[in-house]
């Protein structure tokens, strides 16, 4: 769903101007994007290297957010150690 499914506004207008807004200004940058794909490139010729039996240089990449929400969800800390244990193959 797009972020405008879950607001209202009361003038029409005010939305019209906000979805535009977003549209027109929340974009990502074009370098930021060349510098991202030069880094996936560089990493699938690493992978590649290290197991040549991935001919297309496959991997798994893992997004962690450390101490972001700690002060909210104190439960949720864990170590590095636990993250990599989670995530291991058996």
């Amino acid at each position: 769903l797009p972020f405008y499914a879950f607001m209202f506004w009361e003038d029409w207008r005010q939305q019209l101007f906000a979805m535009r807004f977003v549209r027109d200004n929340l974009v990502y940058n074009d370098a930021i994007f060349c510098l991202a794909a030069r880094m996936v490139n560089t990493i699938r010729d690493y992978v590649r290297q290290r197991s040549p039996e991935n001919a297309e240089g496959l991997y798994d990449a893992i997004h962690i957010r450390r101490r972001d929400f700690q002060s909210q969800f104190p439960m949720t800390e864990m170590s590095a150690n636990t993250i990599l244990a989670g995530i291991q193959d058996d």
